[in-house]
């Protein structure tokens, strides 16, 4: 029989042999600003180029495309955590931000919640070190629906103003300042559709739980199984419901909804196999959100130190990514602040 594996994948310091501090927030939102921010997304880019590539097999594109999905709701749930974090930091300083990312645990109740956002401010006030349970639809439900003023200082701490002091916003950027209140609300909409949320969200789960699916050529269970006969149309559109594709188990083994569901998609769906499709989602979702991120951590790195906001500039593998984007729908904004075009037809 082979031995386990038993090569170590982790490294600590000896705790006996440093006189070390508990982690700064400095230190923490240095670290959200140089790789957290764009963690998922270095991820899902290299499984892209797999996924895109003619070389791979068809085992290595889905595997790569069950990535992609997987990095995208990560993405989310990171950023969903961020947002409630920075919403009790902003009024308090002195709090830890590693430790209130350690204590809050998102979920998803039913029915709204009167106000989520005061409830959860006075839940943080106690002094106990409790987890903390954050119904996600209810608190940004309730940002989206936010005057602008309140949704930037819910989340900086930083009143409102058009024009605000150019100690922080020098003049050239003020455009990212006066969109500030409507990519917030933006994000916020996305965080409590009732509808894909809970689609993105429950896909995570079942790629990082086991992972449950299997792998099944759509086109040929609609021949062996279809009692329809309008299928055609859709499968000649659509050429990749008739290759192989991962299809995920929400309900384990069963495949056909039951009286209370609605649709097959709520049982069993197939991840979309659709190339434009999956680039879409990586570019107008993935990298979209990190820039919008990648702005609202740089400005409260900004506040925290009292000093203007330091664009400075962009990792390389960050400045690929967004020159790919370019020409997209997507509005990147740090084309505006710190990536320089390769040639003129990026311009």
């Amino acid at each position: 029989m082979m031995a386990a594996h038993t090569t170590p994948f982790l490294f600590s310091l000896n705790p006996s042999e440093l006189d070390e501090p508990s982690i700064s927030n400095e230190e923490f939102l240095q670290s959200l600003d140089t790789i957290g921010v764009w963690l998922r997304v270095f991820a899902a880019y290299d499984s892209l180029q797999r996924y895109s590539s003619s070389e791979s097999s068809s085992a290595q594109r889905l595997a790569a495309l069950s990535n992609i999905y997987l990095q995208l709701g990560a993405q989310l749930e990171d950023q969903a955590v961020s947002l409630v974090a920075f919403s009790i930091w902003s009024k308090n300083r002195d709090l830890v931000l590693a430790d209130l990312f350690a204590r809050i645990v998102l979920r998803r109740a039913k029915k709204k919640a009167p106000s989520e956002v005061h409830a959860i401010l006075e839940r943080f006030n106690s002094k106990n070190r409790k987890k903390i349970t954050v119904d996600q639809r209810s608190f940004f439900q309730e940002v989206a629906e936010m005057p602008d003023a309140e949704i930037v200082e819910l989340f900086l701490g930083y009143k409102w103003r058009a024009k605000p002091s150019v100690k922080l916003i020098p003049a050239r950027h003020m455009d990212v300042w006066k969109n500030l209140p409507a990519d917030l609300r933006r994000i916020a909409d996305s965080f409590h559709d009732a509808k894909q949320i809970p689609r993105i969200t429950a896909a995570y789960n079942k790629l990082k739980h086991g992972p449950q699916l299997v792998s099944q050529n759509p086109a040929d269970l609609v021949r062996r199984f279809g009692t329809r006969c309008d299928h055609g149309k859709q499968l000649a559109r659509h050429k990749w419901l008739d290759r192989v594709g991962i299809r995920l188990l929400f309900a384990g083994s069963r495949t056909r909804p039951e009286s209370t569901e609605v649709g097959s998609a709520a049982v069993a769906p197939f991840l979309i196999d659709d190339e434009r499709a999956v680039r879409n989602i990586f570019f107008d979702t993935m990298v979209y959100q990190a820039t919008l991120f990648q702005i609202l951590v740089k400005m409260q790195i900004a506040l925290y130190r009292k000093e203007s906001v330091n664009w400075g500039s962009l990792d390389k593998g960050i400045s690929r990514i967004i020159e790919e984007a370019h020409g997209r729908s997507l509005a990147s904004k740090f084309l505006s602040l710190s990536v320089q075009p390769r040639s003129s037809a990026m311009q």
